[in-house]
């Protein structure tokens, strides 16, 4: 996890990291903490958040983190409930929860394509949008950010629920930023390229030749890390 960034002040912003437990959201978790940010952060694996809250011990004060699946509207409510009590307001969500189910189109099955959907595009709105009431009202814009993909602009022979769930992302996010504008909620979308996470390492392990292909692609000859 790779944390310094360009001083910013952030101090007092209370910031929401979904899938903030490992990978592209842990990395951000810690940024926002080295520039002064509350944070919580979520995941679904006790031990994957045990990990990560063991990695961000330099801001232990300042770093929280609850496991619950963004899949099942009640945990994420409760979960919103609870930072109504705490925080009163939510400054800054990060969004980047999210999972993939490789195959070539022709063999993947709705179970998987309807997963993938559901986790990547659909929790990602009704999440959204039940934190909204949260998000506006402030006197200084408040910020959501959705973790897209580059996959989404090129596509993937073996990831088509993957890319077509983070094109939904792509256009959920302009779609907020046209709703939200007037309530002062700023929202943008991030589209990773080949960043070296836990989902994609897992992603090499299973199709090592097609990733292959991917390396011989980049110019630099390596993958971006968190």
């Amino acid at each position: 996890m790779n944390t310094p960034v360009p001083a910013l002040d952030l101090s007092g912003t209370r910031a929401v990291v979904v899938g903030g437990n490992s990978g592209i959201g842990l990395a951000t978790a810690g940024a926002l903490l080295s520039q002064g940010c509350l944070v919580r952060i979520t995941g679904r694996d006790p031990a994957t958040m045990d990990n990560a809250l063991a990695s961000l011990t330099p801001w232990s004060d300042a770093v929280t983190g609850q496991c619950f699946d963004i899949n099942d509207r009640v945990q994420s409510q409760e979960f919103l409930d609870a930072i109504r009590n705490e925080w009163g307001t939510m400054d800054l969500l990060v969004n980047c929860a999210g999972i993939s189910r490789r195959a070539a189109p022709q063999e993947l099955i709705d179970d998987h394509w309807d997963e993938v959907v559901a986790t990547n595009l659909s929790s990602q709105f009704k999440f959204v949008r039940d934190a909204y009431p949260l998000l506006r009202g402030h006197q200084r814009a408040a910020r959501v950010v959705l973790i897209g993909s580059m996959t989404s602009i090129f596509g993937t022979a073996i990831g088509a629920a993957y890319a077509a769930s983070k094109g939904g992302v792509v256009q959920l996010a302009r779609s907020l930023a046209a709703a939200w504008a007037g309530d002062n909620i700023l929202v943008n979308a991030v589209l990773p390229g080949w960043v070296r996470t836990p989902l994609t390492d897992a992603g090499r392990l299973s199709h090592p030749d097609y990733y292959s292909r991917i390396d011989e692609r980049i110019p630099l000859g390596r993958w971006a890390e968190p």
